[in-house]
């Protein structure tokens, strides 16, 4: 059954938005299972619009609702929020990842230490991808299973003596 996303948008109607949850999951697993990002990051962005604009018009009733339904609405908004970011990181838009993995990044979701362990490994991924951290460390990070604190010190040799790729 197909529904109008904005009919969500400004009210309180839980059955409809765990039906049209179930309609966009299908249809964004379907995409990231194909590897077709640009149809995904569609979907996700319709999906994450709704959540969000949903939790916000009606964040004196979610607060009211008993924590289980909360908490699980947060792990399905998290879940979105990664597959988005996973979706923008295949298609190349770096910045937006990130920007998209800090937003995340203030969600609480009670006792889940896995989503704040993706969150910190697709940042480390993006800060690399997008420039932020320098390529030369990162090589050295990861030549020869150097420590974080030798690769640094070898960072800083390179540097001094003016070895530095282009």
């Amino acid at each position: 059954m197909k529904f109008k996303y904005e009919d969500l948008l400004d009210e309180y109607n839980l059955l409809k938005l765990q039906e049209v949850q179930e309609e966009l999951k299908l249809i964004v697993d379907q995409y990231m299972n194909q590897e077709k990002y640009n149809e995904s990051k569609e979907a996700l962005n319709n999906m994450i619009t709704i959540l969000g604009r949903f939790a916000k018009n009606n964040f004196k009733v979610m607060t009211d609702i008993p924590t289980d339904y909360f908490n699980n609405y947060l792990e399905t908004y998290s879940y979105y929020l990664i597959n988005n970011v996973i979706t923008l990181f295949k298609l190349g838009e770096y910045k937006s990842a990130m920007d998209m993995v800090n937003y995340a990044g203030k969600i609480n979701v009670k006792g889940n230490s896995d989503f704040y362990a993706t969150l910190d490994n697709m940042a480390f991924n993006l800060s690399i991808k997008s420039g932020e951290m320098p390529k030369v460390l990162f090589k050295e990070l990861y030549k020869d299973g150097l420590s974080y604190e030798i690769a640094v010190e070898n960072l800083k040799t390179i540097i001094n003596e003016g070895m530095l790729p282009s």
